[in-house]
């Protein structure tokens, strides 16, 4: 009788390119309902509101240059700092005027 020779080992698919994980809309949302949280504290407590206002303009700025996706989002964001900013610093002349 004949010896079987062993089977030669198959070998290994390629391995298949990483695909890159989609963006997710999370940080956009995250900063229109950051700024929205600043309108909402901007007349009564607008130190913390104006920090908020700065922070999510610095990021939504960026995010809109740099062309991130979900730019309706971060439009909005933006606005909703800038009107945060403007009534902050309403808060701060009425403050101001009262003493």
């Amino acid at each position: 009788m004949a010896q079987r020779r062993p089977p030669r080992p198959r070998p290994a698919p390629p391995a298949a390119h990483p695909v890159p994980p989609a963006p997710t809309s999370t940080p956009a949302i995250g900063a229109t309902v950051a700024a929205g949280l600043s309108v909402l504290c901007s007349l009564v407590f607008f130190p913390l509101a104006v920090a908020m206002a700065l922070v999510v303009l610095v990021l939504s700025v960026r995010a809109l240059a740099r062309r991130a996706p979900y730019r309706g989002w971060w439009t909005a964001a933006t606005a909703l700092a800038a009107f945060s900013l403007a009534t902050s610093a309403l808060g701060i002349t009425f403050l101001l005027a009262a003493r």
